[in-house]
């Protein structure tokens, strides 16, 4: 049976007879090479700086995101202050015709309508949100989740939640809005047949993927929020963990430091390096 080969540009499995990835343009040939000589060291320094660049891209769309609703509320504003100044000039009108009316005609200057003017509106101040602590030691001291002698790691300043039916752990970070959930599935394939599933069932915007026989992980955006899930296979134990954010979180640059951390140290009885 030939082996499959899955695109190292975008984790997409390749079609019998194609010289290029059909949905990023990546060489087989280069595929096919990496897939047969990375070793799981190469693999870690690769996921570290293809999460740096993927940092810059989320940089950009929150950047272009905040631009986008400055825009709007700025559009509000002025919608706001011209519907303001209607109001006002038909009330004026209204007041000036009955006024009239119920004189007889119009009266003497002393008598003439006054003008109402209507100030600008002020934009609110924005809430003010606290910076909390730092990297540093938010994301960076951990606790070891055990199953099946898989070690799944988590950040000690989460709070444990109740787990759902399919979850052994939940946690969650109530100032930056994160979510991280620690789950165990059947095994219906290897490493990357699990990623293929995931993709198709989870959709959104393809960030960052990596697969191999016994892991992988991967990184989408779904309804502007960053979904990340980091899978690994042993024995026939599939344990995996979720995080999640949204892209304009005041910690989205902490969880990212969180998340490397993470899929560093989550592995099985053979330990990543650091």
């Amino acid at each position: 049976m030939e082996e499959k080969i899955y695109c190292t540009g975008c984790g997409r499995e390749i079609k019998n007879g194609l010289l290029y990835c059909d949905r990023c343009g990546q060489s087989v040939k280069k595929s096919r090479e990496n897939q047969a000589g990375k070793s799981k060291a190469k693999q870690i320094e690769e996921l570290q700086k293809e999460r740096l660049n993927r940092k810059e891209r989320l940089k950009e769309k929150e950047k272009k995101q905040i631009e986008k609703r400055k825009k709007i509320k700025k559009n509000a504003r002025i919608i706001l202050f011209i519907v303001l100044v209607a109001l006002i000039a038909i009330i004026s009108a209204v007041s000036a015709y009955i006024s009239i009316s119920s004189s007889g005609g119009i009266k003497h200057h002393q008598d003439a309508i006054n003008e109402d003017t209507v100030a600008t509106p002020k934009a609110t101040s924005p809430a003010q949100t606290s910076t909390g602590t730092t990297a540093d030691n938010r994301n960076t001291n951990f606790k070891g989740f055990e199953y099946n002698g898989l070690s799944c790691p988590y950040p000690v300043s989460f709070i444990v939640g109740v787990p759902g039916s399919n979850e052994l752990m939940l946690l969650t970070d109530a100032a930056g809005g994160a979510i991280m959930s620690i789950a165990t599935q059947p095994q219906t394939g290897n490493g990357k047949d699990l990623m293929v599933e995931y993709l198709k069932a989870v959709g959104g915007e393809l960030l960052y993927s990596r697969a191999s026989d016994d892991w992988y992980v991967v990184t989408v955006i779904v309804d502007d929020r960053i979904m990340h899930r980091k899978l690994v296979l042993e024995n026939g134990t599939v344990l995996l963990y979720d995080f999640s954010y949204g892209v304009d979180s005041p910690y989205a640059e902490e969880y990212e430091v969180c998340i490397t951390n993470l899929d560093e140290n989550f592995s099985g009885s053979e330990k990543a390096p650091h």
